[in-house]
């Protein structure tokens, strides 16, 4: 299908007119008028009405509710923001997922579509199943779904074209994935589920502000800064370029693969007072405890008159996400325990409720820095300040923890981060090896753990450094807690080979 459209945008990102027709935007950048359209937004800067739909949301700035007179959409989610279930007309579906690609869903315990994904470029299908028919996906440049042809013989089911903003030029498109490979919703709601944010093509704008913030400019609600021909945003989350094999690996986690076993080092901003801005403690099911204001923080095993590492050598250690400070110190005694009663030096990465925890994840996956790196620092430092240029460092990080080392070693001097060593179980993110001395990544399967699968670049990445484990019959159906038996024989080994030799391996 052919078309065409003019768009005018100012520096700011705001698509000021369309065919000639203008539209209107208010000081924070958000539409109010478009083409023959008016748009509401409450404090927090949601989108809450169009001229057809009221749009409700929780306290995470998840759509729950969408009406349309007396038609209801209901929505509910997982702690990671995953849409699981939707509501309509009496009738409840569910969502299947891998990490957080939506790859499919179900009624009544029968399956409606699935999207079987490329084993290498794992946000794009290679076939699409559709009420017990399959497809073969006719995938755009850009990385779109615009037709499906039948698997059986070959003949075109469906041409599904859209425009560079992602609004349908047919009215009766089969595959339900389609602008950059996300699911539509129903086309009387016109939206676009993309993960982390609900996005609106006829008015090019995302329902919600932009959960990173100001990171990526001051427009919080254009879709990559109005140039969806050359990027993409996979989740809701950040800009990349739109080039299948390469943009896809660079929007939930900046990509940064430029060939086999090769990558490219990134640079790190700080956000220094995200714990100040989350001094709430926000629960999965939206419960506040104001002023909650527990806090990132450095300390070790000393005052239980636990003896330093022999030979000048000393580990280290940092917890993933929803950890109070009594949690974190079980971890550090568990590998205290493990060294044979030795002193472990630790950072608390302090939990805000898993909410505001995922959400410092996503800072951290972008490259954007937080409080606990600046303590890992703090840390790194005491060490080398106080021993010989020969001395090495082993470093061990839980879940979300490491998406902290990454980038805390990514911001560090080269002569010191060139002697640390570095073990990371159950990782949300994956270290760059050129930045430390020696790592490895030490993961469950994907069916029991999907926690590894969140940094999908990284692991792309690491291949070489990622070992995945046979859950230990002991350990728990989601097998990603620190002390899991699982991971318990590796981390000995390590650290009995790091107290011994100074290296771990």
């Amino acid at each position: 299908a052919q078309y065409f459209h003019c768009y005018e945008n100012d520096f700011l990102h705001r698509q000021t007119a369309v065919d000639g027709f203008a539209q209107v935007h208010n000081a924070v950048h958000q539409l109010t008028h478009g083409i023959n359209e008016e748009y509401k937004y409450d404090a927090k800067g949601r989108r809450v009405k169009d001229s057809t739909t009221r749009f409700i949301y929780d306290k995470f700035d998840r759509l729950i509710i969408a009406e349309q007179g007396d038609t209801t959409w209901t929505y509910t989610y997982d702690a990671f923001n995953r849409k699981m279930t939707r509501t309509f007309s009496g009738e409840t579906i569910h969502y299947l997922y891998n990490g957080h690609e939506d790859i499919g869903s179900y009624r009544n315990k029968k399956c409606i579509d699935l999207k079987i994904l490329s084993s290498t470029e794992r946000s794009l299908p290679i076939a699409i199943e559709l009420m017990d028919q399959q497809y073969t996906p006719l995938i755009s440049s850009q990385g779109h779904i615009v037709g499906l042809v039948e698997m059986e013989n070959g003949n075109l089911a469906n041409l599904s074209p859209l425009t560079m903003f992602g609004k349908d030029l047919v009215e009766k498109p089969f595959s339900p994935w389609r602008f950059c490979g996300k699911r539509h919703e129903a086309a009387m709601l016109g939206i676009i589920d993309f993960g982390f944010r609900f996005y609106h093509p006829r008015s090019a704008q995302w329902l919600s502000p932009d959960p990173l913030g100001e990171s990526a400019g001051p427009n919080l609600y254009a879709y990559v800064k109005n140039s969806p021909v050359c990027h993409i945003d996979r989740y809701g989350l950040m800009m990349g370029d739109s080039s299948i094999g390469q943009g896809y690996r660079n929007s939930y986690s900046s990509g940064l693969q430029n060939g086999p076993g090769s990558s490219r080092i990134q640079e790190i901003s700080y956000n220094n007072n995200f714990e100040w801005q989350h001094s709430a403690y926000v629960d999965a099911d939206g419960s506040r405890i104001e002023n909650y204001w527990d806090y990132s923080r450095v300390y070790d095993l000393s005052a239980y008159g636990l003896p330093e590492l022999p030979g000048g050598r000393e580990i280290g250690f940092i917890n993933g996400i929803n950890n109070c400070y009594h949690g974190s110190l079980e971890s550090v005694q568990y590998l205290s325990a493990l060294s044979g009663g030795y002193n472990i030096h630790s950072v608390y990465n302090a939990t805000h409720g898993i909410g505001t925890d995922l959400k410092e994840c996503c800072y951290g996956l972008s490259y954007i820095a937080t409080e606990p790196v600046r303590h890992l620092h703090r840390m790194w430092d005491g060490f080398f300040d106080k021993n010989d240029s020969q001395a090495t460092y082993l470093m061990i990080c839980h879940s979300q923890g490491a998406i902290h080392v990454r980038n805390g070693l990514l911001d560090y001097p080269e002569e010191r981060s060139s002697r640390m060593y570095v073990i990371g179980i159950a990782p949300a993110g994956y270290i760059y090896p050129e930045s430390c001395k020696d790592v490895w990544h030490y993961c469950a399967s994907p069916y029991r753990d999907f926690i590894p699968l969140f940094d999908r670049a990284g692991a792309r990445r690491s291949k070489e450094t990622t070992v995945q484990l046979n859950s230990h019959p002991k350990a728990g159906w989601i097998d990603h807690p620190f002390a899991s038996p699982t991971y318990r024989d590796v981390l000995f080994e390590h650290i009995d080979k790091y107290i011994e030799t100074g290296a771990i391996r």
